[in-house]
């Protein structure tokens, strides 16, 4: 049977013994040598309390060529200027998938090139609204961004 001690016991127990307690550590360096971990937030504030107007980021540029015909849909580049195209693979495997993403415009028009272009059916190439992606069926991510390259996107 479990035996439960009463309150006034428990408060009068022996502290811990000094073996088992935690062992504090002295470091030869300094704080100084350490870099401060919030140095970007205080950067923010002092550019924040500084008075300069602030700048909004202009919007990347992503004309077509001037070769190129024009398409009625955008794809907005990342910071590092890549193509939005990842792999998903999911359902341990089995299901495997490209997306793209951050489309901008016609979607319908690029799925049609993307199944011209690459020669699939209609059922691989998925248009997701509410996400605003497209999704390609298979790991084709090389041949999508070779595509979405030679037309300027």
């Amino acid at each position: 049977m479990l035996s439960i001690r009463p309150v006034s016991r428990l408060l009068t127990m022996a502290p811990t013994p000094a073996r088992l307690q935690p062992k504090t550590m002295i470091c030869q360096y300094s704080a100084a040598h350490f870099p401060k971990r919030n140095h970007r937030e205080e950067q923010r504030k002092a550019r924040l309390n500084s008075g300069a107007p602030r700048k909004k980021p202009s919007p990347p540029a992503n004309l077509p060529p001037l070769d190129a015909e024009y398409y009625p849909f955008n794809i907005i580049r990342s910071k590092s200027e890549n193509l939005p195209v990842y792999h998903q693979i999911t359902h341990k495997g089995s299901l495997k998938r490209t997306t793209i993403r951050r489309v901008i415009g016609d979607r319908i028009a690029l799925r049609a090139l993307i199944q011209q272009r690459l020669g699939l059916p209609e059922s691989d190439v998925i248009i997701n609204n509410r996400s605003q992606q497209i999704q390609v069926r298979g790991l084709l991510r090389k041949e999508v961004i070779q595509l979405l390259e030679e037309i300027g996107a």
